[in-house]
């Protein structure tokens, strides 16, 4: 049968072939191919089986063949013949469509004959290959009965690359890895310490918890009170609340911190009633007998005063439709902490020696919020008892402290303006810091001072009274760049051209300009360092570019002023 199958992909010699011969050609090649692959059926037993490897099967000669075989190894095909005259490009794409044949009249030769398909085929694995060039004999799986491949078991890699596209998967230690182990419970509260404070970057609240549940054995009420502390510093409640069951149900007693940790939680979740009754009940023993008077710990009473956080608080209000606007907000305020405030001072602690382990960082919140809530009264008695139980001799940064809090009463504490609110400060100003020998006013004292006179007539000549009298009492140093500004808004205000000159070191108005461009001229020349470039140095300035901004606009009213009166 294969003879006519030559005879049709062996046409006569011609000049140039046409579209049809190639298909014939085609045709010829698939014909060719089935018919090798299927043997014929004859009437003779089947030929033994052997054993076909991968390799064989790929090679041309294991192709069964009849006894007149066209197709010739591989090794020894000849180049196909190619026509004198050129192609057209139709043909030649179809002769790269259709593969490259030559045909003679005697033999039929085939470039890269392909091997008989099988169901899956395998990358050829014998070889690394590093190039990615086609392999024109990829080795088989070999099958089986049942004419399916065996599976081979999936290799992975031994690397995961680690690049910019890729997944990171190395698995990090954690960091308390580094840690010994505690063998005592003091060596574990160390430890603990060690996490929390010491740590850089911060670590996260779920990892202090992991070295926390790894030794439960070593759990004491400090370390209790530790734990619950960082719990409510990352406002983790709900972890809050478990630590505090667990720690009622362990051996581990509770003191007056973890009262106060827990007071701390249920006012910051706006459970303020729940927290009051609570310390308030006989049986928790926290109610003690001073002077034939209850009272609560300080520690304990100075919690009742914080605010819940901002997530916790009820939004009732609008859904009854109550105004959201700043006298609905303080009205509200006061109808809620008038009653507050009744139950607090009626049991507040009257021994001065608790007082004086507060910090004035503290206690000042707790003032500023007394006075905004039009309660002076309330806010000066508890000033009153914590100046009086400081010792006599305080650091430095103790007594900024305190001066901040009696700024807070000069800010706020009178509700009078003009010349009234300024006497009322005065006087208040003075009997606070006769409590405390080493406290004195500071320059924010007499800026505070100044800024009453706003509404007052005649302005700038009271403020350049009082700051003459002021700082003959307590020092010339006190007056700063700041108060020289207020003392210069005042004057213009009142147009005292005089006293504006006066204070702002200049013999005229015009030198505002040559004064502010100086020292914004001294500024660009340390902005134009390197090390000035970066934000976090230049946020170290920022309160000087605020006040040469303020300078600049004074300068800018003061020329217009100038003008106004030269015309």
């Amino acid at each position: 049968m294969h003879h006519r199958a030559v005879a049709l992909v062996a046409p006569r010699a011609q000049s140039h072939h046409s579209f049809s011969y190639f298909l014939q050609q085609a045709a010829a090649r698939a014909w060719v191919r089935r018919s090798s692959v299927t043997p014929p059926a004859s009437s003779e037993a089947p030929p033994a089986k052997r054993h076909v490897t991968p390799h064989s099967q790929c090679s041309p000669q294991n192709i069964p063949t009849s006894s007149q075989s066209i197709i010739t190894d591989h090794h020894a095909l000849q180049p196909p013949l190619r026509s004198s005259k050129p192609k057209s490009n139709k043909h030649e794409h179809a002769a790269l469509a259709l593969g490259r044949l030559s045909t003679t009249p005697n033999e039929l030769h085939m470039v890269n004959p392909r091997p008989p398909l099988s169901p899956i085929t395998e990358v050829c694995s014998g070889s690394n290959r590093d190039d990615h060039s086609p392999s024109t004999t990829a080795p088989l799986v070999p099958q089986t009965d049942r004419g399916f491949a065996r599976s081979t078991p999936t290799m992975q890699p031994s690397k995961v690359p680690s690049g910019k596209g890729s997944l990171n998967t190395q698995i990090h230690p954690p960091p308390y890895q580094d840690l010994s182990a505690p063998l005592s419970a003091l060596g574990f509260h160390q430890n603990l310490i060690r996490l929390i404070y010491y740590t850089s970057p911060p670590l996260e609240f779920p990892v202090i918890m992991d070295y926390f549940n790894l030794y439960p054995q070593f759990h004491t009420t400090r370390s209790y009170n530790l734990v619950l502390a960082i719990a409510l510093r990352h406002t983790a409640y709900s972890a809050f609340k478990s630590l505090a069951r667990s720690m009622r149900l362990s051996p581990a007693a509770r003191n007056l911190e973890t009262w106060k940790l827990e007071v701390r939680w249920l006012v910051s979740t706006g459970s303020w009633s729940r927290a009051w009754k609570r310390v308030t009940d006989p049986r928790s023993g926290l109610l003690g007998a001073a002077a034939n008077k209850p009272s609560i710990p300080l520690p304990i009473w100075l919690e009742f005063f914080h605010l819940p956080k901002r997530d916790h608080i009820s939004k009732r209000g609008k859904s009854f439709g109550i105004a959201n606007t700043p006298s609905s907000r303080s009205q509200q305020a006061r109808l809620t902490w008038d009653p507050r405030l009744k139950l607090l001072f009626h049991l507040a602690p009257e021994t001065a020696s608790d007082y004086r382990q507060l910090k004035p960082h503290i206690i000042r919140p707790i003032i500023t919020q007394l006075l905004r809530l039009n309660h002076p009264e309330h806010a000066l008695s508890l000033t009153t008892s914590y100046l009086r139980a400081l010792p006599r001799r305080l650091d430095a940064r103790w007594k900024r402290g305190c001066i901040d809090i009696i700024n807070s009463h000069v800010a706020l504490g009178s509700t009078s303006t003009g010349l009234r609110h300024l006497s009322e400060s005065s006087r208040l100003l003075t009997m606070l810091f006769e409590l405390h020998p080493s406290l004195a006013p500071n320059s924010t004292t007499l800026f505070l001072l100044l800024s009453t006179l706003h509404r007052a007539k005649q302005c700038g000549t009271h403020a350049e009274h009082f700051v003459k009298g002021f700082t003959a009492k307590w020092g010339q140093d006190l007056v700063d760049d700041r108060v020289r500004r207020r003392i210069v808004t005042l004057a213009m205000k009142e147009r005292r051209m005089d006293i504006v000159a006066k204070y702002a070191e200049f013999k005229t108005v015009h030198g505002f300009r040559r004064h502010v461009f100086k020292a914004t001229s001294r500024c660009t020349k340390l902005i134009t360092r390197e090390w000035a470039m970066r934000r976090s140095r230049l946020s170290l300035h920022r309160k000087l570019g605020r006040e040469r901004k303020l300078w600049l606009e004074l300068w800018l009213r003061a020329r217009k002023l100038s003008q106004q009166e030269s015309k």
